[in-house]
């Protein structure tokens, strides 16, 4: 491994907090969480149907732990306590939340007709919860995205689904997280799959933290005998290829979120057809001049600098495994010694100039000279 990579997989294996640059509440043990009180769900678990008034029941019951859970919230910025304290209380304040739902998935008299019942009462409610956007206290958006990650079934998706869009990102980070827990429970119905996928492009297309993107782009591998269906190895490249084309029009920041796609793609170049090879070989030239000619123009802060080097390290590296084998123009080396301008020579190598074409401007490829 390369002192490049090297240095990046450190900074990519950072506690997740830190990368957010929020603090993620702990998960405090079974043993510290408070006595729940008697359950009023207690009747409708051994049901097999259900009534609107059942309905009104769960959605009471639901309504009183958000009280309970906001009136904990509040009263821990009572005095002057620290910010671990704070952070403690909150904690917990989740831990009872969403262990109050997990007790009755697992109560001995539960029905799955009830299980479903409730995960699908809960899921209209978050999601309803979900849609109020900022005016929603993000604390109580965050415990309900946890929640159902620990909830964990097919049921909740309408909630999930909400939770993609919502403002905050460490609530779309757990519910992408939800999503790569249920892979395979969503890939044994061919409708809810496609429904899910779409959703999930939609969501990478328009995320703009790194780390949710990275989750969303985890979410979207359904495979079969270990390789990516061609329906997620199309998105993924789909997605790719769309914020490639923004930050081209500059509604991006330079960040590493898409190191996942550039992964899933070299691994499984020989699954793409010749158009998709295309596309992509076109839509990398244009990362590879963007990402080089910004590089070349100091001053870059050091994290900037650092993310663009490793994104030209994975673009190179991606359109040699789509082009074969040298010899090519090995940016990458250049990269390495830090020297910008044999990276633009080594550029223009690729992908052309005025008085030469590059590797790229000739057929099958056919990258306009320059990669505008």
């Amino acid at each position: 491994m390369s002192k490049l990579k090297r240095s990046f997989a450190m900074q990519h294996h950072r506690p997740l907090a830190a990368r957010f640059g929020f603090i993620l509440p702990l998960i405090l043990p079974s043993a510290a969480l408070t006595q729940q009180p008697a359950s009023s769900l207690g009747p409708l678990r051994p049901k097999a149907n259900f009534n609107p008034g059942d309905a009104a029941i769960v959605d009471q019951w639901i309504d009183g732990l958000i009280e309970a859970y906001l009136a904990v919230i509040a009263k821990a910025g009572e005095g002057d306590p620290g910010p671990n304290d704070v952070a403690m209380i909150k904690a917990k304040a989740y831990a009872d939340f969403s262990q109050a739902f997990l007790d009755e998935l697992n109560a001995r008299d539960a029905g799955e007709p009830f299980k479903v019942f409730l995960v699908e009462q809960a899921a209209e409610k978050f999601a309803a919860l979900f849609a109020q956007g900022r005016q929603l206290n993000v604390d109580l958006a965050r415990t309900l995205a946890m929640t159902l990650v620990d909830i964990n079934r097919v049921a909740a998706r309408v909630a999930l689904i909400a939770g993609l869009s919502f403002p905050d990102a460490e609530v779309r980070y757990h519910c992408a997280k939800a999503f790569v827990q249920l892979r395979s429970n969503i890939k044994v119905d061919n409708r809810l799959l496609q429904q899910i996928m779409r959703t999930l492009e939609t969501a990478g297309k328009a995320e703009a933290n790194p780390v949710v993107l990275k989750r969303i782009y985890t979410a979207l591998l359904f495979t079969n005998d270990d390789k990516p269906l061609p329906e997620s190895l199309a998105i993924t490249l789909d997605i790719l290829t769309t914020r490639i084309a923004r930050w081209k029009g500059g509604m991006l920041v330079i960040d590493d979120g898409d190191v996942p796609a550039f992964a899933l793609l070299k691994e499984h170049t020989n699954l793409l057809t010749p158009a998709q090879r295309d596309s992509l070989v076109s839509a990398l030239a244009v990362l590879l001049r963007m990402d080089v000619q910004r590089y070349a123009q100091p001053p870059l802060p050091a994290a900037v600098k650092f993310t663009l080097g490793y994104r030209i390290w994975l673009t190179e590296d991606l359109l040699e495994a789509l082009v074969g084998n040298g010899p090519n123009p090995d940016i990458r080396e250049a990269l390495l010694r830090d020297v910008a301008k044999d990276m633009v020579d080594r550029l223009d190598l690729w992908i052309g100039n005025a008085q030469k074409p590059g590797l790229l401007n000739a057929a099958p490829w056919n990258v306009p000279v320059g990669a505008p």
